[in-house]
C-alpha cells in the first residue's frame, strides 16, 4: 500500500547477536501517523539494544517480564 501511494516504509527492523544469541527485532510502523516509521525504527533500534545489553549482562534470553518493560520504556519515550 505505501508503495502505491509513494510513500516510504513505515516498518522497521533490526538483527544482531549477543552472547552468543541472536536478537531480532520487527515493528509495524503505524502508517496513519506523521511519524509511524521513524516510531518504528526508535522502537527497533531501543528493544534490541535492551536485548543485547540483558543479554550480555545476564548471559541468557530476556524474560516476558523484562521485555514488557523495555516496551514501556519506549512508549514512555515516544509520548514525550
Amino acid at each position: 500500500a505505501h508503495e502505491a501511494r509513494k510513500e516510504g516504509r513505515q516498518d522497521a527492523y533490526r538483527v544482531l547477536t549477543a552472547g552468543g544469541f541472536i536478537v531480532a527485532v520487527a515493528c509495524d510502523g503505524a502508517g496513519s501517523a506523521c511519524y509511524g516509521g521513524a516510531g518504528a525504527a526508535l522502537t527497533a533500534r531501543m528493544i534490541s539494544e535492551f536485548a543485547r545489553n540483558s543479554i550480555v549482562s545476564s548471559g541468557r534470553p530476556p524474560r516476558l517480564g523484562e521485555i514488557l518493560g523495555w516496551l514501556t520504556a519506549v512508549i514512555n519515550k515516544i509520548a514525550k
